[in-house]
């Protein structure tokens, strides 16, 4: 259930609360009065307990957004961040465990954590931009996206500098959903807008 519907169901508690609370001043039988006050006292504190664990409770997801689409993108600029500041902690949390890393380019293929420790051996990029993200596909628990990307990488070995602006669609992503229901990357495919998706 995402945020907009979590809060609607919070204010349709409410009203329910407030409404029986009307009725139970309208009514003439005592007993009718005493079981509708009860009745909305308990809608309203119902409410009232479930707003406050919403906003106190640590965020299960912490990348949702609004839709599904608002929080795949957040995701997509998570690994942008985690990349910059060589994060693993970070990718931990924006890639399911288990997940895999394709890169077309190099012909490499990896599980997420040692294709990252790789990498970070062997560069440091200074930038990093995904854009034009599209959630092509969205059925069960996956949902398909791709994505292009432009930076700049400096190579360790040779000390060169590299600016690099990838084509349209060249990132394919599969998200799925965890056992918390949160969105996560189970597997990343660089550079790869020859091949078909989904």
């Amino acid at each position: 259930m995402d945020i907009i519907r979590e809060y609607l169901f919070q204010i349709v508690l409410f009203l329910a609360g407030a409404l029986i609370g009307v009725i139970a001043a309208i009514q003439e039988r005592s007993f009718n009065k005493i079981l509708a006050w009860i009745l909305a006292i308990i809608l309203i504190g119902a409410s009232a307990i479930w707003a406050y664990i919403e906003i106190n409770r640590p965020e299960l997801c912490p990348y949702r957004g609004e839709t599904d689409e608002i929080t795949i993108q957040n995701i997509i600029h998570a690994e942008e961040k985690a990349v910059l500041n060589e994060d693993i902690a970070m990718i931990e949390q924006v890639f399911l465990p288990g997940a895999t890393i394709r890169n077309l380019g190099s012909g490499v293929t990896a599980p997420v954590i040692p294709y990252y420790q790789q990498i970070f051996k062997e560069a440091d990029f200074l930038e990093i931009q995904h854009y034009d993200i599209k959630v092509l596909k969205v059925e069960g628990m996956n949902a398909w996206v791709t994505s292009s990307d432009a930076g700049v990488m400096f190579l360790k070995n040779t000390g060169e500098r590299l600016d690099y602006v990838n084509p349209p669609n060249s990132n394919h992503y599969i998200f799925t959903r965890d056992e918390s229901g949160c969105w996560q990357m189970s597997l990343f495919s660089i550079q790869a807008q020859d091949e078909s998706f989904p």
